[in-house]
């Protein structure tokens, strides 16, 4: 199943075992200098990424850098960069981390375990089930155990902890916990302010605050269903009945 990554001015595909450079559908105006001719390239042929993340005020920026023969780096092809916004820098920085896996000509598919792995790493090491989706392009199965990382529910969630560096099963878990112990305290509508208070002294101090709302923003939903205020309870007042003389009916209308 193709995977793919909208940015704001271009998409790119991994197909496969290749990955397409796209401006299906991008005005003129927004490509400016980039070439609109789409790119295809090997994903062994693939010696690196240039990453830069967004900000507030800037659009962040993927490059990525082709060998001209698959596998080697004597003469480096760079593609035109794909931009895109801030509410997509975690797929792009873990895409870029799934391309950078074929440096020095791997040219073999990444195993689904290093995926996940590598998916996380671009997640700061802690993301939903269906943040993990939207990166890998399928749902990852957590009852297939992936060594470094560690699933656990949240409400009614998966959620995964863990990445390509090694840590003790034992903190990935309280990772879990910390963010279970979050919707229990907070509500759905807390700002990063109070978000990076609560965290403060907790395992996930280490995220840092647009991953922490990315997160947060992932699991209210689910875990935090919201909640309805019930208002006054309005009585309807009793319609006294009148009794009616013996032998009393209704006239019929003319």
């Amino acid at each position: 199943m193709a995977q793919w990554f909208e940015g704001f001015d271009g998409q790119v595909v991994l197909d496969d075992d290749y990955v397409w450079i796209l401006r299906e559908g991008i005005p003129e105006a927004l490509t400016g200098s980039a070439d609109s001719a789409s790119v295809r390239a090997h994903r062994g042929a693939v010696v690196g990424t240039d990453f830069r993340p967004a900000t507030t005020t800037d659009l962040g920026v993927l490059r990525i850098r082709v060998a001209a023969k698959s596998g080697s780096a004597a003469h480096v092809e760079t593609s035109e960069p794909v931009r895109f916004s801030l509410i997509n820098n975690d797929r792009f920085s873990a895409l870029g981390l799934l391309l950078s896996s074929n440096v020095e000509g791997v040219i073999e598919p990444v195993a689904a375990a290093e995926q996940l792995r590598i998916a996380l790493d671009g997640l700061e090491g802690i993301a939903t089930q269906a943040e993990i989706a939207e990166v890998l392009g399928e749902e990852p199965d957590v009852m297939q155990p992936v060594d470094g990382v560690t699933w656990s529910s949240v409400g009614s969630l998966w959620v995964a902890a863990g990445g390509t560096v090694d840590t003790e099963a034992g903190n990935r878990l309280q990772r879990i916990t910390a963010l279970q112990d979050l919707t229990r305290r907070l509500t759905a509508n807390s700002g990063i302010k109070h978000l990076q208070s609560a965290v403060a002294m907790t395992p996930l101090n280490v995220l840092g605050p647009q991953r922490l709302c990315g997160l947060w923003k992932a699991v209210i939903s689910e875990a935090l269903p919201e909640r309805t205020e019930a208002g006054p309870v309005r009585r309807r007042p009793r319609q006294r009945s009148r009794a009616q003389p013996v032998g009393w009916a209704p006239k019929r209308k003319q």
